[in-house]
């Protein structure tokens, strides 16, 4: 809630990069860890996501939708394998046990800067909701190649719905569902002024969860998932006032998959 917001649509790594030591701030809203390239391993309620999750590769998850975040670095447990430079294990709200309450915000800001994000939960003891909703608009979306920025126009949009049921005092299921979009104008520079390429990067992903409590002191975890990243990148309508090359390209990366883990305490 204190943090600055310095690059917009990448406000969850904007968070981790300015309040973690050990690591470097690269463009666009990216950062590094301990000197590794994009070393960073997501894991979101118990859902492993390794991809980069800048916003000109990717999107993430917004600041708002995240209950707690325990940031892991040095030598991280076995489970997390892959990316292992720094591993940010978040938990996001529940509507568990909410009366319906909401929130709502909007901000402005230069370089004609204009976003708006609510946030609505309800629940039971058995049954809740919660429901982020954020966008964004900016004339400054990346960062650009001269001091003044041009065609840099670029928005942002994130739905974040997560539904928890716990049926018994030993199991407890959710869903994770979450749609986002960054559309944004590919910065020129002076010697580029009529070029027009845009890029659109579209994510989907789908969650569930189940947890099993086994006695009073064994718990099991089951997680599959379904996660896809889409980039459409246009070229100019006119392909000769592209600099120094056109190109277009559609490309999507879709990763699925079960992660599943039994945890026992010596009482």
């Amino acid at each position: 809630m204190k943090l600055p917001r310095f690059d917009p649509a990448s406000g969850l790594s904007g968070i981790i990069n300015n309040s973690t030591g050990g690591t470097a701030a690269d463009a666009n809203g990216f950062f590094h860890p301990l000197g590794d390239h994009g070393q960073v391993s997501f894991v979101i309620d118990g859902q492993p996501i390794s991809d980069q999750q800048s916003k000109v590769f990717s999107t993430q998850l917004p600041p708002n939708a995240v209950q707690s975040m325990q940031l892991i670095t040095g030598a991280p447990d076995a489970q997390y394998g892959d990316k292992s430079s720094l591993v940010v294990n978040a938990t996001t709200k529940s509507g568990l046990g909410s009366r319906p309450l909401g929130s709502f915000e909007a901000s402005g800001g230069s370089f004609g800067t204009y976003g708006e994000n609510a946030t609505f939960a309800w629940g039971t003891a058995k049954l809740g909701n919660f429901v982020a909703l954020n966008s964004l608009r900016t004339g400054h979306f990346l960062d650009t190649p001269e001091s003044q920025p041009f065609h840099d126009i670029g928005n942002s949009e994130t739905i974040f719905d997560r539904v928890d049921f716990v049926p018994g005092a030993r199991d407890a299921f959710h869903l994770n569902l979450f749609l986002a979009r960054n559309w944004f104008q590919v910065p020129n520079s002076y010697d580029q002024l009529a070029q027009d390429q845009k890029q659109r990067v579209l994510t989907w992903n789908v969650a569930p969860g189940y947890q099993h409590t086994f006695g009073t002191s064994t718990l099991l975890t089951i997680n599959p998932y379904s996660r896809r990243d889409q980039v459409n990148y246009y070229g100019s309508r006119d392909p000769f006032a592209d600099t120094p090359a056109t190109e277009s390209q559609n490309r999507f990366l879709t990763n699925y998959g079960v992660s599943a883990d039994a945890q026992s305490a010596q009482l």
